[in-house]
Order: structure tokens, then C-alpha cells, then sequence
């Protein structure tokens, strides 16, 4: 008499397939790990950008800016190039956003900003070290646990600041 293999290998199939979908979910993480990283790389980018904005100003010879209404103002300003080309990515419109970010100066050479991430920084977020978002803000590569975290970064203070340039003027309507 033969036996039918066809359900057994059928459910050993089903298992195997049910484990590496279980394996896969403890190794990436499932959806909600996705959306609150997806989250967690925005608020850094906006970190980002706040810092980079206190930087083009601190590279002109200003203070840091002494509000976030200040830092929103700098943007798409008209900015001298700094070494990193770092003045020119932060556009108009980059932080219409900031629920749960809070920044202050908390001296000529130094800011603090604050915000709320919904989880901890894992080691497959990225490469060590290196963070596409981070505009080149070495603190912004440290580590940071779920719930509210600080960087204190430190601005970078030249010897010989580069004046703002004039604004441009308006070009005449094309025609």
C-alpha cells in the first residue's frame, strides 16, 4: 500500500514558510517598526536641518538664532557656501512641521534640540557612523533611546566668518 505524501510535505511547507516569516519579523521588525523608524528618520532630518540652519548662520559671524520662528526664518536664505555645500539643502517649507522638537541656544558656540523618538536606535538602522540625514552634524550619530532625547551640538565657530551676501534681485517676468 502507498502512502500520499502530498499532505505532509503540504503542511512541512506551510510550517517552513510560517517560520521564516516569524524569523523575518524578529530580525527587520514588522510594520509598525518600519513606520516608527520611517518617522524617527524624519525627526532626525529636521534635527538636521535646524542644526544646519544655526551653522550657515554661526559661519556668517552671528549668534545662533535665538528661537525656532528664528532658525524657520533662515531658510532658503541666501546663504555664503560653506565647506560642505551643507547651506544650500535646506529649503523653504523644510520645517512647516516641528510638533515635539525644541531648540535653544545654549551658548555662542553651542545649541540643544529636542525631540521625542518612538523607538531606540538599532543596529541595522544603517551603517555605523553614517546617517544620509544627518547633514554632516557629527552628533547627530550617536545613538538615541524611544521617548525624548537631546543633542547638544556643538557649531563650529570660524576664525574669518564669510559676510551674507546681498540678496539677489528678482529677475524681470519672462515674456
Amino acid at each position: 500500500m502507498r502512502r500520499d505524501l502530498g499532505p505532509i510535505l503540504a503542511i512541512a511547507g506551510g510550517i517552513v514558510v510560517l517560520a521564516a516569516i516569524i524569523w523575518g519579523f524578529i530580525a527587520v521588525g514588522g510594520p509598525g517598526d518600519a513606520r516608527a523608524r520611517r518617522i524617527d528618520d524624519m525627526t532626525l532630518g529636521k534635527i538636521a536641518n535646524i542644526a544646519t540652519l544655526a551653522q550657515c548662520a554661526a559661519n556668517t559671524g552671528q549668534d545662533p538664532p535665538k528661537t525656532i520662528a528664528d532658525i524657520k526664518a533662515l531658510q532658503g536664505s541666501n546663504f555664503p557656501p560653506d565647506s560642505f555645500g551643507r547651506c544650500y539643502h535646506v529649503s523653504p517649507g523644510s520645517l512647516d512641521r516641528l510638533e515635539g522638537v525644541d531648540y535653544s541656544p545654549t551658548d555662542e558656540a553651542h545649541i540643544n534640540i529636542c525631540a521625542t523618538f518612538l523607538r531606540p536606535t538599532k543596529p541595522s538602522d544603517g551603517v555605523a557612523g553614517f546617517s544620509p540625514g544627518n547633514g554632516g552634524i557629527p552628533e547627530l550619530n550617536k545613538d538615541h533611546p524611544e521617548g525624548r532625547h537631546c543633542y547638544d551640538i556643538r557649531l563650529i565657530r570660524p576664525l574669518n566668518p564669510i559676510p551674507m551676501p546681498d540678496p539677489i534681485p528678482a529677475s524681470p517676468p519672462f515674456r
